[in-house]
């Protein structure tokens, strides 16, 4: 599961299509800052990010 799907399945548990349909225009639109932003900070562990994510939301 990629990022964009994590983040949205969370989202997707509120029930609110205002909410979902404002994430996927924001998310597509931010994809070019995170491509940029990956080329300015080559050392960054987005992996380990993600999951540092995950297992917040999930409360591990």
């Amino acid at each position: 599961m990629g990022r964009a799907e994590v983040q949205r399945t969370l989202l997707e548990g509120c029930g609110n299509p205002v909410l979902l349909e404002t994430f996927d225009r924001l998310w597509t639109a931010s994809e070019l800052v995170r491509r940029w932003a990956a080329h300015r900070n080559p050392g960054r562990d987005p992996i380990a990010e993600h999951r540092q994510l995950e297992e917040a939301a999930q409360g591990t």
